[in-house]
């Protein structure tokens, strides 16, 4: 009797635990994605701004938001937010 309550109470539990682990995971690997893309469109601007593609002040406005979304992402990474 134990043993069936057991599974049938416990099983699912363990479903659901698997379940939220999974999305965790995912959400965790899209977050680092997420961090890698802005980090790659901040150094394809740097080499724009080197090669003379952009001015200072061009490079500084493209450069802000992506800066402040790479911020908004580490901190959400390192649970401060």
């Amino acid at each position: 009797m134990f043993l069936l309550d057991r599974l049938l109470l416990a099983a699912p539990i363990a479903g659901f635990k698997f379940v939220l682990r999974t999305i965790a995971n995912v959400a965790d690997q899209e977050l680092a994605d997420d961090e890698t893309k802005v980090m790659t469109d901040v150094r394809a601007l740097h080499v724009r701004f080197e090669a003379g593609e952009l001015t200072e002040t061009e490079f500084r406005e493209l450069e802000a938001p992506l800066m402040e979304r790479w911020r908004a992402l580490r901190r959400r990474a390192l649970g401060l937010e």
